[in-house]
């Protein structure tokens, strides 16, 4: 959230639309360090070397950070001109959030979130490795690399439709397009009894990564339809609709799991009907994103004499 904040505060709103899917990249590039090439490292030197390791590189990243964001920032906007403005009184936190939490754009900039990323966050990082076990008879090793298939997914997806964004001037329009494929693919397990083919289950589990890497385009609505003093109560409000599904779906769906292997002793049945609930997280996105209202964005970076284009 805090990379979000300072994107938005550095940079126009078209640009801030493709940056904010670079970001997502990263983000995802680090989950994937985190999976085989981190397990790798701690077979090779231990356990305390390469924990020690990775918090030395946070610190040193830390110390760059403060030079980019603090020192970097100070010398280059000491060059600008000053210019004075008047000083607008700041608005009550309380009047704030009331005005937000009534809000139907931040409501459904709210279930975007919570329809792509809980899926995503829920499944694939809590129940993909026992589904693979369970349902394939993989062993552990190969079931994580489902893990890996849905993570390159989100490497692909963050900068691509960040950038199908800003090439079409629009957000609506290609965040649609994804929440419709992620719904299709959950309720393509449903049609296949929840056991589809190797090569299905892969191709499944690419476009369900996809479009949580995707998911960066509800900060770039946000940042598209909200004031920059809201936007980053806005942002924190709709990442908690993330956070709600990604804890709420490990939880229903193991309930549903622990329900039909007490009643019938049948996993397969279990991991078929528990895979209701991330279809019915992802209709909830696919309504917040046919609900989000879109501003038409003017712009001048593309035409510097012309200040009437505009998306």
């Amino acid at each position: 959230m805090n990379m979000v904040l300072i994107l938005a505060q550095w940079f126009h709103k078209k640009e801030f639309v493709r940056l904010i899917g670079f970001a997502g990249m990263t983000g995802s590039l680090g989950f994937l360090l985190a999976t085989v090439p981190f397990a790798t490292l701690i077979f090779l030197l231990g356990w305390r070397i390469t924990f020690f390791s990775t918090g030395l590189l946070l610190c040193l990243c830390g110390v760059l950070l403060y030079f980019v964001l603090v020192q970097n920032t100070k010398r280059i906007f000491s060059k600008e001109p000053v210019s004075i403005t008047k000083e607008l009184k700041r608005e009550k936190s309380s009047k704030l959030l009331r005005r937000i939490f009534s809000s139907r754009q931040a409501w459904a900039l709210f279930f975007c979130h919570f329809g792509v990323v809980g899926g995503y966050v829920g499944f694939i990082s809590s129940w993909a490795v026992p589904y693979g076990i369970n349902m394939y008879e993989m062993s552990r090793s190969e079931a994580s690399q489902l893990i890996m298939i849905g993570l390159v997914g989100a490497l692909i997806g963050a900068p691509l439709m960040s950038w199908i964004a800003g090439w079409l001037g629009t957000i609506k329009r290609p965040y649609i397009v994804v929440h419709i494929a992620v719904l299709t693919s959950w309720f393509a397990f449903l049609l296949l009894k929840g056991h589809p083919s190797i090569f299905m289950l892969i191709v499944l589990f690419f476009i369900i990564g996809f479009g949580y890497g995707a998911s960066a385009l509800t900060f770039a609505a946000v940042r598209q339809t909200f004031p920059l003093n809201e936007s980053g109560i806005v942002s924190g409000f709709a990442n908690t609709g993330g956070f709600l599904s990604a804890a709420l779906l490990p939880i229903i769906f193991g309930y549903i799991l622990d329900y039909f292997q007490a009643a019938t002793g049948n996993v397969s049945d279990g991991y078929y009907y528990g895979f209701i609930s991330p279809v019915i997280f992802s209709f909830i996105g696919l309504m917040g994103v046919l609900l989000l209202k879109e501003k038409r964005v003017r712009v001048a970076l593309a035409y510097p004499n012309d200040s009437n284009k505009s998306y």
